[in-house]
This record gives structure tokens, C-alpha cells and sequence, in this order.
């Protein structure tokens, strides 16, 4: 793998993992201010963006 591959590659999985930390923060205001729906909402984008991230993972072992 080449390094302009691996850096696309980083940038992208680190892309991901800002994702997942600023949706953790959204679900536990969700879960603060006790509202269901939204934290539910937050929770498929949530699980989505792990997926994502898991799939990059996959494409570049």
C-alpha cells in the first residue's frame, strides 16, 4: 500500500471517529434532556457511522 493510500486512509478513519465522538456527545444531551426520539435517531446514525468505520478497515488490510 502506498503512503498517499495510507494517508487517505487515516483521514478518513479519523473523519470517522470525530463522527462517533461528537454523536456520543449529541446522545447523552439526548439522554439528559430526555428525549427518546432524538436519542433513538442519533443512535441509527451512530450505529451507521461504526459501520463505516468498520468497512474501512476491512478495505484497506
Amino acid at each position: 500500500m502506498n503512503f498517499k493510500i495510507q494517508k487517505g486512509h487515516l483521514h478518513e478513519r479519523r473523519t470517522l471517529l470525530q463522527q462517533l465522538a461528537d454523536y456520543s456527545d449529541l446522545m447523552e444531551d439526548a439522554i439528559t434532556k430526555g428525549d427518546l426520539e432524538l436519542y433513538e435517531k442519533m443512535e441509527r446514525d451512530f450505529i451507521h457511522i461504526v459501520e463505516q468505520l468498520e468497512f474501512v478497515g476491512k478495505r484497506y488490510k
